[in-house]
């Protein structure tokens, strides 16, 4: 395996990748998540990751079970460990949701990666090691607007998790941070509501979007016995997505 001593302090740090291969996946991160994640990708999860490189805004609307807290979790793994300096904050409306499943997640990709030993996963956060005050990703839940505020560097992701739950509010103070030379904001969720930033995204505000719908109706990893249920329970006009 490939190392590259980075001087910190007195300490020498030795990554798994050298930095010429990190910045190579900066702008391939398909590649990066094949190699270094070892995951296999659908076609919507390819086309959200290269939006997020290529796109100031990313937007994905689905229902439950086509794997949006799964390719969030990566996203977070390959933003904060491929950009150097490089911040990501992840929200959701709920500790449930951000801690026990998003940042859940994100320990399993860590721990199934071949970059595992150069990450440090904590509670509420993701550091490199040896680059912990310049290469990190933070959980703070949406209850606290401030909290997502007053935060820049240069690469920046703003990663928001069942984002029709979260509140206007907490919008303000976060996409104030996104002014750095290369920002980046993903909203991920389940449209639920039809109103408000989540909903805006694929409609008023579409046109500053890459907007990506997946149908959970025909989709390969959400069981037929579920998509019953919903139409049922709500009627067979959009009960693929809610």
């Amino acid at each position: 395996m490939n190392h590259n001593p980075a001087a910190v302090g007195d300490r020498r740090i030795r990554f798994a990748l050298p930095s010429s291969l990190r910045l190579f996946y900066a702008q391939n991160p398909y590649e990066f998540f094949l190699t270094q994640l070892q995951v296999q990708l659908d076609n919507e999860q390819r086309e959200c990751i290269e939006s997020v490189r290529d796109n100031v805004q990313t937007a994905w609307r689905s229902g439950h079970g086509p794997g949006k807290s799964f390719i969030a979790a990566c996203i977070i793994l390959w933003f904060m460990y491929c950009h150097d300096p490089s911040l990501v904050m992840a929200t959701a409306p709920t500790r449930a949701q951000l801690y026990d499943v998003l940042w859940l997640e994100v320990e399993r990709r860590r721990q199934a990666s071949l970059i595992m030993d150069d990450l440090d996963w904590q509670a509420t956060a993701v550091r490199v090691k040896g680059r912990e005050h310049h290469q990190m990703a933070l959980a703070r839940t949406s209850n606290n607007p401030q909290a997502l505020a007053g935060r820049r560097l240069k690469h920046l992701l703003l990663l928001v998790d069942e984002a029709s739950a979260v509140k206007d509010e907490i919008f303000i103070p976060a996409e104030s941070a996104l002014t750095t030379e290369f920002s980046r904001m993903l909203l991920l969720g389940n449209p639920v509501k039809r109103s408000g930033t989540f909903f805006n995204a694929f409609n008023r505000d579409k046109k500053e979007f890459h907007c990506i719908h997946v149908n959970c109706e025909d989709h390969p990893r959400v069981p037929h016995s579920y998509v019953q249920k919903i139409v049922r329970r709500y009627g067979g006009e959009g009960g693929g997505d809610e």
